[in-house]
């Protein structure tokens, strides 16, 4: 008797199951990924789970593992061909390009501080400054947040250290509003634009001094910021 039909219909249908999507877009690909269950994940990319399918907002299984800092599971998915830069993409000039929606697994990972991850991506040549309208560059919103060890892995890696949002505002100018002062020094020590403003005259010492950071302060000053630096606007 031959058995090869029922074969065929077996795994048609164990295919189906393991790509089979929930009402909000997850394959078991994505849930496995999302927790970090790293052995699930490759018993699932066996069997030919598809590797870059996302749910229905876009997010992919590297995206959502890069996001909770998943490194094993970042790097298994990688070695099955995830896509690096997974995410819509739209063209923002020579300088880089501005990613629609969520950005890319490099954006979030280093969102979140998870330096390890950061570095793996960047190993498998993620676009270092690849950016996202609302939070900037991978450097960008890595200052925001203070997480010095990933700006300083990311400035390695030959991230823009004066790539500013569309307002204007750079890594340096909001790492001095947030008083990451640390942060701040390594940014000066990359050559950022110490005097560099947003696009309403604000420097990173106008907002330093606002809101009381005293040691960014002093440390701007020490690299020759403007001390008399004006403007009547107030920042938002």
């Amino acid at each position: 008797m031959d058995i090869q039909p029922e074969l065929r219909e077996l795994e048609m249908q164990t295919y189906a199951i393991y790509t089979s999507q929930l009402e909000n877009g997850n394959t078991p690909l994505i849930l496995a990924a999302e927790i970090g269950h790293k052995e699930t994940v490759e018993l699932l990319l066996q069997h030919k789970a598809q590797v870059d399918a996302a749910k229905k907002d876009g997010r992919t299984p590297l995206f959502i593992a890069a996001l909770n800092g998943h490194k094993e599971t970042v790097e298994l998915l990688l070695q099955h061909k995830a896509q690096v830069d997974a995410a819509k993409k739209v063209s923002r000039g020579p300088l880089r390009e501005c990613c629609a929606g969520w950005g890319t697994p490099l954006l979030v990972a280093a969102q979140n501080g998870h330096k390890e991850t950061v570095e793996l991506l960047l190993q498998h040549k993620a676009q270092v400054d690849a950016a996202n309208e609302e939070w900037g560059t991978p450097l960008y919103i890595a200052a925001q947040n203070g997480h010095k060890e990933t700006v300083e892995l990311l400035l390695q890696h030959k991230a823009q250290v004066d790539a500013a949002k569309k307002d204007g505002r750079t890594p340096l100018l909001i790492a001095a509003q947030k008083g990451h002062k640390e942060t701040v020094e390594l940014l000066l020590q990359h050559k950022a634009q110490v005097d560099a403003a947003n696009k309403d005259g604000w420097t990173p010492l106008h907002i330093a001094a606002m809101n009381g950071h005293k040691e960014t302060v002093e440390l701007l000053l020490q690299h020759k910021a403007q001390v008399d630096a004006a403007n009547e606007l107030v920042p938002a």
